[in-house]
């Protein structure tokens, strides 16, 4: 299956979705909210794409039906809760310091030769 949006936009795509979900924007219009900087076809899926979820078509079954999606994507979007169009929200968790973070007023313990 050739999909309308290239692998670059797709990337670009998941990335703004994310962000704008954080933001408490529904699907069906944040894909209104994106893609005016794309050529006419790619815009013209994610337009097609957000009718199909203001009908209450799953974000995977609308993005694929349009191109948006690959079939692997499709399928990680419906194991994902996206199914209904809505994410299931994970809980954040901290980040963990990695062993090499040096601290902002930490002391070197060692000195090495210059």
């Amino acid at each position: 299956m050739n999909p309308a949006l290239s692998a670059h936009t797709r990337s670009r795509l998941f990335a703004q979705l994310a962000t704008l979900e954080r933001a408490g924007i529904p699907p069906a219009q944040a894909f209104t909210l994106i893609g005016d900087d794309l050529p006419l076809k790619e815009r013209r899926s994610l337009t097609q794409t957000a009718a199909a979820l203001a009908r209450g078509m799953s974000i995977a079954e609308a993005g694929e039906n349009h191109g948006v999606w690959l079939p692997w994507e499709t399928r990680t979007i419906r194991g994902s809760g996206w199914a209904a169009g809505k994410p299931v929200r994970q809980p954040e968790r901290p980040l963990r310091p990695s062993l090499g973070v040096i601290e902002p007023n930490a002391v070197p313990t060692k000195s090495f030769p210059c």
